[in-house]
């Protein structure tokens, strides 16, 4: 127990009291168990979502790259055009 349980005996003499604050003891340990395990549940589920949103952020990695890729790409080409824009200008400017 988390509490002695003659406590209420060893201050009243009478076995009584001893037995009733016995119950109540009882019945904090109980709470306080209680309790603990609820914590223990709930801090559990709580690092298993924390678990999967971070598996979820790492499956999302490579469709992100991709996109990346082809942004890239896309960019790559677009500059292609503007230096032969550029080119085409300073040759015609001269």
């Amino acid at each position: 127990m988390l509490l002695g349980g003659r406590i209420g005996y060893e201050v009243t003499g009478s076995p009584v009291f001893g037995y009733i604050s016995m119950a109540y003891i009882t019945i904090v340990n109980l709470t306080v168990v209680t309790l603990v395990i609820i914590i223990v549940v709930r801090l559990k589920e709580w690092i298993e979502n924390q678990v999967a949103a971070i598996a979820e952020r790492k499956a999302a990695v490579p469709e992100h790259e991709a996109g990346l890729r082809a942004l890239r790409q896309s960019v790559e080409r677009l500059e292609a055009r503007v230096s032969e824009i550029e080119d085409a200008r300073n040759k015609t400017a001269k």
